[in-house]
């Protein structure tokens, strides 16, 4: 198993490795698999497969968080839906749709799909 085969939220619930924690992707901690934007901490039991691609760097420490689920069975909720990501053009794209020249120094500088 890969790690983009883990659930969604797992995958979209990471952040960017500052502050000397790795958390640019789930990782491993104990019997669970984790992950974070630094404001929000998701996980999910660990699946019995060997999983590619988890962080192997240094993660917050992420076992003093209230994870009791006895605290949570009478406000548990399911995992809203995630809406897919949207992606706007920008202007140059625009532009160069329709017929318009694009100024040398945007090029380039924007990742155009």
């Amino acid at each position: 198993m890969h790690v983009r085969d883990l659930p969604e939220i797992l995958q979209r619930c990471v952040g960017v490795d500052e502050m000397g924690y790795e958390v640019s992707r789930p990782f491993r901690r104990g019997d669970h698999i984790y992950a974070t934007d630094q404001r929000i901490v998701v996980r999910m039991p660990l699946p019995a497969e060997e999983i590619e691609g988890l962080g192997t760097g240094r993660v917050p420490p992420v076992e003093s968080q209230a994870w009791d689920v006895s605290l949570y069975r009478e406000r548990a909720s399911d995992l809203p839906e995630i809406p897919p990501p949207s992606v706007v053009p920008c202007r140059c794209v625009e532009d160069r749709a329709a017929g318009a020249e694009v100024p040398a120094s945007t090029r380039g500088s924007v990742r155009h799909g």
